[in-house]
């Protein structure tokens, strides 16, 4: 299975200004589009960066994709000439110790272990998008659940 990410890149100045342009960006986006409803909105790294940009996605649901790092950079060497399996390996490490609070306010955790668990499946190579994304919707259909019980119960009798 081939996993949507963020291209990485090797020198690691450019890597900065990338990072940063994209993070002034996002949070522009998600500025714009908290105030719409019912949207869906695939943010990378840049939106748990900034205290700023976790404020924006609390308006919604978030929720974190969780893939493993060895799978991650698998798919980034086949993708790419972004570097050998160790070093891209330790980049997607070190990006993931950096963002792994944010990641950690994440509504829910959609992760690849635990549907593969659920499916009754050794390799994780088997598990689809599709059946991510069928987890991805069923947890959304229970947060949903959760909110609306939320706001009703702080109604007014």
């Amino acid at each position: 299975m081939k996993w949507p990410y963020m291209n990485l890149r090797v020198v690691q100045s450019e890597y900065e200004v990338l990072i940063f342009t994209c993070q002034m960006a996002q949070t522009e986006v998600l500025k714009q589009l908290s105030s719409m409803g019912r949207l869906v909105v695939c943010a990378g790294n840049g939106a748990v960066q900034s205290s700023t940009n976790l404020a924006l996605l609390r308006h919604g649901i978030s929720l974190w994709i969780d893939v493993p790092l060895d799978i991650m950079a698998r798919d980034v060497c086949e993708a790419s000439s972004s570097g050998s399996y160790p070093e891209v390996t330790d980049q997607l490490a070190a990006l993931y110790n950096k963002y792994r609070d944010g990641y950690a306010t994440a509504d829910a955790i959609i992760s690849v272990q635990k549907v593969a668990s659920r499916l009754g499946c050794d390799n994780f190579d088997d598990i689809t998008i599709e059946e991510m994304t069928l987890e991805a919707l069923r947890e959304i259909q229970k947060l949903t659940r959760v909110k609306k019980m939320l706001e009703e119960a702080a109604r007014p009798f």
